[in-house]
């Protein structure tokens, strides 16, 4: 008879819930002992050894012990295999703790009494493949009880590709719709493709939702840690998770209803803030005009056409933002550090990275900037309503109402408007708020990540000649060094936020960081139409590339210096 191949059924810090739910096998065990031989499983037997050919480990690292405990078994097993939400992505409540310092934990649990070092809580939760190689995954939180049989007989017969998750039986019903004040998860409609998942958990780095069995049996759907709102979860709002589910499961709240109501209301004097980045994919998807200048023109004054009372270029909030901390980058300034142009990069630092916070000035958000000066503009009836391909704005209280590219079209298409029809001749942004030297230049769409604006405004404030070097640390993460006239400034870009991680510790010693959690930056915001590759966010930036060169050689060099001239001379009416 060939040798049993030898199992071990581990639990690092935890609730027990797996290890429990595989005892509750019973008669399953008999048939189960009949083909592998159990070497060690503390909860039903005292005499456990190492080393295993399969191991299947419950629970986070949590302590020094755990980590310890779990290298151990690496180095003693064939495979090793994460069982349960906590061993995966440390989900559900253990996760609550990395919300809070670890002193105010001690204060609060131990009230002051001193733990040894060996049993003293890390400072931060982590699942298993932070710290050794992880063979396989079985998400749940519990796993369900026939899934486990299922596992078991499948390793030892057939194991199958590494990190393959097969989870089985998959139902999605009866479960309720996940809503949020920006957007909601319908998960009757999800077909567990694990695309959300995969984006949320390894690009962003946060794991805000996840693959999770509930009720018992093998019912597997994905959700927000227990179905909460997510907003009041991990979420940061980007939006990703939203541009690669191919089959609808997650929508946006919806504006349009509530624009018509302020559009309809004769006494309201209605603003319109339009990102031009916004109308790229609806070009891509529904237009025959092929000039973007044209189309976005046309945009403007099918606004007008439905009643919006004047039309400003959001673009001048994004240059509020990168003026204000190109001048602080030079003065090394800490608190600009990293910078706050985006929503969703400010909800991450916000939540995952909170330590970080003191290097980041969310004042200067774009948004709130511009809303700072044009408010009180317009007077107390004045409304104004955000166009945008950012989700995370549909969170924010500074405006009325927030559209993202779909509900531009659809609320444009509602009203009887066919943007290729309206003419675009002297249809163009309004320029009310800000001094007439600055106008063109602020019509300029900063490009990032690192805005080629912040480099210019840097150079432009320093009168230095430009000299940029740029080296690529990994995928994902670049540095930027800026060498001026008297000094040098180093800077640090990151592209994929899970990476994030690994660099926190390193912050300190740049000048300023950006972070970009959308794919393809604004690009690949979650408010635009799902692009069905990355050639189609390239598209959408070239779009914006040849809209800016129409600025610029409209401008010409003098008019171009002049503009810059008037910046540094009148400053820009900002309030902080």
């Amino acid at each position: 008879m060939d040798e049993k191949i030898r199992v071990g059924i581990f639990g690092l810090t935890c609730c027990a819930g797996e290890e429990l739910n595989i005892t509750n096998l019973e008669e399953e065990l008999i048939d189960i002992a009949e083909i592998v031989d159990i070497k060690n499983y503390l909860m039903v037997q005292s005499n456990n050894e190492l080393p295993v050919d399969i191991a299947f480990v419950a629970g986070f690292v949590a302590t020094p012990e755990d980590k310890k405990r779990l290298q151990e078994i690496r180095e003693n097993c064939k495979y090793l295999i994460a069982l349960g939400s906590c061993a995966t992505s440390c989900g559900g409540l253990h996760n609550l703790r990395s919300r809070y310092a670890l002193e105010e934990q001690y204060s609060e649990v131990y009230d002051g009494v001193k733990l040894e070092k060996e049993f003293a809580p890390l400072s931060e939760v982590k699942p298993l493949d932070y710290y050794v190689d992880v063979d396989y995954y079985i998400r749940g939180c519990p796993v369900p009880e026939e899934e486990i049989l299922y596992y078991i007989f499948k390793f030892v017969r057939n194991p199958p590709v590494k990190n393959e998750l097969l989870p089985v039986n998959i139902q999605t019903g009866n479960y309720d719709e996940i809503r949020g004040m920006a957007f909601s998860l319908d998960p009757k409609k999800c077909v567990v493709c694990r695309r959300c998942v995969n984006i949320c958990q390894k690009h962003i780095g946060v794991g805000a939702i996840d693959i999770i069995s509930r009720g018992g049996g093998a019912r597997v759907v994905v959700s927000t840690f227990f179905g909460e709102g997510f907003e009041n979860g991990e979420c940061i709002l980007c939006g990703q998770c939203l541009t690669v589910c191919p089959v609808g499961a997650y929508s946006v709240r919806n504006d349009v209803s509530r624009v018509k109501s302020i559009l309809a209301e004769p006494d309201n004097f209605v603003i319109a803030l339009l990102d031009p980045m916004t109308c790229t994919s609806m070009l891509q998807h529904f237009s025959r005009e092929k000039d973007f200048r044209l189309y976005l023109r046309r945009v403007i004054s099918s606004l007008h056409e439905i009643g919006f009372d004047k039309v400003i270029s959001f673009t001048y909030a994004y240059h509020l933002s990168l003026i204000h901390q190109a001048r602080h980058v030079l003065k090394g300034d800490e608190r600009e550090k990293i910078a706050a142009w985006c929503p969703a990069a400010i909800e991450l630092i916000r939540k995952k990275y909170p330590s970080l916070l003191k290097y980041m000035n969310v004042e200067v958000e774009p948004l709130h900037m511009l809303m700072s000066i044009i408010r009180n503009e317009f007077g107390k009836n004045a409304k104004f309503v955000l166009i945008t391909p950012c989700v995370a704005y549909k969170n924010s209280s500074e405006v009325d109402a927030v559209l993202t590219s779909r509900e531009l079209r659809q609320l444009l298409s509602s009203c009887g408007v066919d943007i290729d029809t309206m003419a675009p001749d002297r249809a163009g942004f309004d320029r009310e708020c800000l001094s007439s030297g600055m106008m063109e230049i602020m019509n300029t769409y900063p490009l990032g990540p690192l805005a080629e604006s912040l480099l210019s405004y840097i150079h432009l404030f320093s009168g230095s000649e430009e000299d940029i070097q740029r080296m690529q640390i990994e995928k994902g993460v670049e540095e930027i060094v800026i060498r001026l006239k008297n000094s040098t400034k180093r800077t640090l870009i990151i592209t994929e936020p899970g990476k994030m991680e690994k660099y926190q510790e390193y912050v300190k010693d740049y000048d300023y960081v950006e972070i970009v959690p959308c794919i393809g930056g604004c690009a690949g915001g979650g408010g635009h139409y799902p692009a069905p590759s990355f050639d189609v966010i390239e598209e959408r930036r070239r779009l914006i590339d040849y809209y800016n060169q129409g600025i610029v050689s409209k401008l010409g060099r003098w008019a171009l210096a002049r503009a810059y001239e008037n910046i540094l001379r009148e400053g820009f009416r900002c309030p902080l």
